[in-house]
């Protein structure tokens, strides 16, 4: 069995019209465009480039979501009536089944990581076979952890809505662009 490929993106990318279901806005018209830039083999993850011009609207997730927000700002409104403010730099997750209000003031741009969750059975499964073959189910040989310092901000508990004929960005060895370059 051969290794499977790397992927290679950039968030430099054209983006495409990825309206927001009219029944969340609340208020303004938020217009949202996204390109996804990578698919898994078994399409239970995705990574995608997402941007939004002025509008208030609530996002309800279907799968477990991480997010960087990668220009502009946005406040977030949690369930409870909490609100964190999100600029260029900060990371949040939003597991399935969570829900959230967006208030973007002027402009946001973001990379979206989607993860579809397994069922907690199947789940529990994967575990005692792990644990069983020996495999790590944290941090094992090649991969990174966050030092325990590192802030996290999670919102408290559906797939974005976007258009699933956009199809992934171009092919890796159109999309690599060394920035730094002279």
């Amino acid at each position: 069995m051969s290794e499977p490929s790397l992927e290679f993106a950039h968030t430099d990318v054209e983006l495409k019209s990825a309206p927001i279901r009219p029944e969340w806005i609340l208020d303004g018209d938020p217009q949202a465009r996204n390109k996804v830039l990578a698919l898994s083999e078994d399409r239970m993850a995705t990574t995608l480039v997402w941007d939004c011009t002025a509008g208030r609207f609530k996002w309800i997730y279907d799968v477990d979501e991480t997010i960087h927000i990668l220009e502009g700002a946005v406040n977030l409104t949690q369930f409870d009536g909490s609100v964190k403010r999100l600029h260029a730099g900060d990371v949040v997750f939003f597991p399935a089944g969570s829900s959230a209000t967006w208030e973007v003031e002027g402009y946001v741009r973001k990379l979206a990581f989607f993860r579809q969750p397994v069922p907690r059975p199947v789940s529990l499964m994967l575990k005692a076979l792990h644990r069983l073959a020996g495999v790590s189910g944290g941090a094992g040989k090649g991969m990174a952890v966050a030092p325990a310092t590192t802030p996290i901000v999670k919102i408290a508990p559906s797939l974005p809505f976007f258009d699933a004929a956009f199809e992934p960005a171009a092919p890796a060895s159109a999309l690599v662009q060394d920035k730094h370059a002279a």
